[in-house]
């Protein structure tokens, strides 16, 4: 980087050349023009050493290559950026004033309001601070919570970078956003709470995309969440009456935030059925429901509670000249929040 000399050795130089034409300046005339000012004027810049008998008036303070000064949480709390929607709700949006955190647009409720903590985070990956911030609006019976990201503007500016996510304005599965964070590689970390009587909780995690905020980590919703996996393929081999059986392995994980109760595992063939269960709930039996071509042996197993696993056996069974065939494990739950993960297909191996 080019460096500037110092005012104490430009004015050394000064004298220096002073005495080096001091001839040539006695002869000049009285009314000739002083050398010192035909000399360029030596303007000191920020960091340079100033003489202690010429104070320098004070610049303002920047960064060393021109960066902008780091964003603040107060500075935040007083400044305009863009509000983005609130998901069915009138509450204002578009460009914002706030001051202290405070935006009033009607009566003394009618307000939009900073949460109690401003997060100060590089979000978006690009080497500056930005700020995680917590926006609430009552429009009616029930507070309207979003989150979003601002950043600087220019050189003391500040704008919206994204919105991280928002709630709808009654209770529902989505649940309600109770507080913010952040964690490293800049992902915000969002508390919510169940809107329900459980009060259950879950850490939602959001990440920054290059063109805005998205979910890439933690449960979507509230609600129950079942999840149906099964261990490698039945392994059929006959019986000494001639007849196919094999071991299907089920493993169903509750996923969700609240206990199952009665799940109902359902075993689909189109040729054999269930003969037995190890794992089933005590004094159940299997009920058998006929869908088309297909044979449907419905199962009810243990309750589950949040986080719970329980593998069951189920023994197959071929009898006849039936040959073994495949078939699907599923299991059902009212207001399921994730379905996808309900079904899994097993396959059936002979041997022998």
């Amino acid at each position: 980087m080019f460096a500037f000399p110092t005012r104490t050795a430009a004015r050394t130089a000064l004298g220096l050349a002073l005495v080096a034409v001091a001839g040539s300046a006695v002869a000049c005339s009285a009314s000739a023009t002083p050398v010192a000012s035909s000399l360029p004027e030596i303007v000191p810049t920020v960091g340079a050493e100033a003489p202690q008998a010429t104070p320098l008036a004070a610049e303002p303070v920047t960064l060393s290559h021109g960066k902008p000064k780091p964003l603040t949480a107060d500075e935040v709390r007083d400044a305009t950026f863009t509000v983005p929607r609130w998901t069915g709700s009138d509450c204002p949006s578009g460009p914002v004033r706030f001051t202290d955190g405070r935006h009033v647009f009607g009566g003394p409720r009618d307000n939009i309001a900073f949460g109690p903590d401003v997060v100060i985070a590089d979000a978006d990956h690009d080497g500056d601070q930005d700020a995680i911030v917590l926006l609430r609006c009552r429009p009616g019976e029930f507070d309207l919570r979003q989150v979003v990201v601002v950043t600087r503007a220019g050189t003391n500016g500040v704008r919206l970078l994204g919105q991280v996510a928002t709630e709808v304005p009654q209770p529902s599965a989505l649940g309600r956003i109770h507080d913010i964070g952040a964690l490293d590689r800049g992902r915000v970390q969002l508390l919510w709470k169940d809107a329900g009587a459980g009060g259950a909780i879950q850490f939602r995690f959001y990440g920054w995309t290059g063109n805005g905020f998205r979910q890439v980590a933690g449960p979507t919703r509230f609600g129950p969440d079942v999840a149906v996996s099964v261990a490698g393929p039945v392994r059929a081999s006959r019986d000494e009456f001639g007849a196919w059986k094999g071991n299907l392995v089920v493993t169903v994980r509750n996923e969700g935030a609240h206990p199952v109760r009665y799940p109902l595992l359902n075993v689909r063939s189109t040729n054999g059925g269930v003969h037995s269960v190890i794992g089933a709930r005590r004094g159940s039996e299997v009920h058998v429901v006929q869908d088309g071509a297909s044979r449907i042996d419905q199962i009810t197993l243990p309750d589950l509670a949040p986080g719970q696993s329980r593998t069951v056996t189920i023994q197959l069974f071929f009898g006849g000249d039936s040959d073994p065939v495949s078939g699907t494990v599923r299991m059902d739950i009212a207001g399921d929040v994730d379905n996808a993960d309900n079904e899994a297909a097993y396959q059936v191996t002979t041997e022998g």
